[in-house]
């Protein structure tokens, strides 16, 4: 039965008064970020359904980081599991053990163990090579119950002992074991999957109240500067059947009305189709991840408006055919445009990401990117809304596009001024800062000596903790 934590009307948590092994799932980001976080609750709800395994939430940056579930502080735990989904996210970790009193440094730390994953610790685990004891590469479904074995070797003051223990673990990158290999899971049908997922009724998640289903995990399009796909691999899908039930067992145990969908390319099989229809008629609302813009058509916005998105992104890149060629995204011009007339016709209104700062980029390519927006706020009428989000080309490990380098801070802040002037009028745009994104890659040049960037950061945000 659903029910409530103390202090937050909460549905869903877990609590346990008998267990063999307590582990922190520490999130470095803020609650609402968490409640939306599919990746975050699948780790949750997957160790805790194992009867001597209690995993509780840490969140970041809230003042001293102690658990949701029972109030225990971090540095009382048997095992810190910690997930970071961009570079900045390693200075709200080690910030978190600095506030909790646990030694950053991995060597001088006996205990409790730290072990790192997520997307960016799978494509370049070395900046956190001095903190962390151990990383898992991968998805952690895959290797889930292995690792749960591994805790039988967890004894308070005995880390190595567990550290090598936890080396048999597939997709686990220790001291015992320096080859990599990425977990990850073969048939989604068969996965772990929480119906029960953490709600709030006092806090709206980032996407908002609703029950999150993952479609499809990897993707084959073979964009060359995508750390998402690099990460993840091939395109695995769930079979329709299978998440209609999903659907309608989420829906009751959540009681919620709105389903959604996580996929890199939501619509590259029928299923996507199908489930639009499914939603409409059950009366149901959904919310579909940023498309591709040669998957929309006016059938797909008819859908998309009625299970009641207002708003769809989809992300040209550049402005350009011949450079949006050049780093894999083989979309033309013409078919943007008709994205958004289609977009256009059941009034939506549409959210379009570009880079800026990618190798090769000339003017022109910017004065494209104005001209693009411009005909697309053509189309839109007094309905649409047109934004823009532009973001600095960021290369990220285990992409083609890494060794590409990055453009100087200097020249990609003279871009970016330039791309705000240029649409002043046109759209709303939100400009990434370039300076913290030339940060995420200062952090990854630097390899192993990262910790210095890191742990100055994190120093920072202890001392501007208001709660601190």
């Amino acid at each position: 039965m659903p029910r409530k934590s103390r202090g937050m009307k909460e549905r869903n948590y877990v609590l346990k008064r008998r267990f063999q092994h307590r582990i922190a799932l520490l999130f470095p980001s803020t609650y609402e970020a968490s409640l939306s976080s599919l990746g975050y609750q699948i780790i949750y709800y997957y160790l805790n359904s194992f009867s001597d395994v209690f995993a509780e939430r840490v969140i970041s940056g809230e003042g001293e980081p102690v658990s949701i579930e029972t109030n225990t502080p971090l540095g009382k735990f048997d095992l810190i599991l910690a997930t970071a989904h961009y570079e900045l996210d390693y200075e709200e970790i080690v910030s978190s053990l600095l506030k909790a009193g646990i030694e950053p440094f991995a060597e001088k730390r006996n205990w409790p163990p730290l072990i790192l994953g997520g997307p960016v610790i799978t494509a370049n685990p070395s900046p956190m090579a001095k903190i962390a004891d151990a990383f898992f590469l991968g998805e952690f479904e895959a290797s889930g119950d292995s690792f749960v074995n591994s805790l039988s070797h967890l004894n308070r003051g005995e880390k190595e002992e567990f550290l090598e223990s936890f080396s048999d673990v597939r997709g686990a990158l220790t001291l015992f074991k320096r080859r990599r290999e990425i977990a990850r899971v073969s048939d989604l049908d068969s996965a772990f999957f929480p119906i029960a997922q953490l709600q709030n009724e006092d806090v709206e998640p980032v996407w908002g109240r609703s029950f999150m289903l993952e479609t499809a995990r990897g993707c084959g399009r073979g964009c060359l500067f995508c750390l998402e796909a690099a990460v993840s691999g091939p395109r695995r899908e769930r079979s329709i059947n299978k998440m209609k039930k999903m659907i309608e067992e989420g829906l009751e145990e959540n009681g919620v009305s709105k389903v959604t969908f996580f996929s890199l390319s939501f619509f590259d099989s029928s299923a996507g189709d199908e489930l639009l229809n499914a939603l409409i008629d059950m009366g149901i609302e959904g919310s579909i991840p940023s498309v591709r813009a040669d998957a929309i058509n006016e059938e797909r916005a008819r859908m998309i408006r009625e299970i009641g998105q207002k708003t769809v992104a989809i992300a040209p890149e550049t402005g350009k055919e011949g450079l949006r060629e050049r780093i894999g995204k083989r979309i033309s011009d013409e078919r943007i445009l008709e994205a958004a007339r289609a977009l256009a016709k059941y009034g939506l209104s549409v959210k379009l990401y570009y880079m800026f700062g990618l190798p090769g980029e000339e003017k022109d390519d910017l004065d494209a990117i104005a001209s693009q927006v411009a005909e697309i706020k053509s189309m839109m009428g007094k309905k649409g809304k047109v934004k823009v989000s532009a973001n600095p080309f960021i290369p990220k490990p285990l992409t083609p596009m890494w060794k590409q380098g990055m453009m100087p801070l200097d020249e990609l802040r003279r871009r970016a001024k330039y791309i705000k002037d240029k649409l002043r009028g046109i759209a709303e745009v939100e400009i990434y800062d370039p300076r913290i994104a030339w940060k995420q890659y200062e952090i990854n040049i630097n390899g192993e000596d990262a910790y210095k960037l890191i742990i100055e950061g994190a120093l920072k945000k202890v001392r501007s903790d208001a709660n601190w």
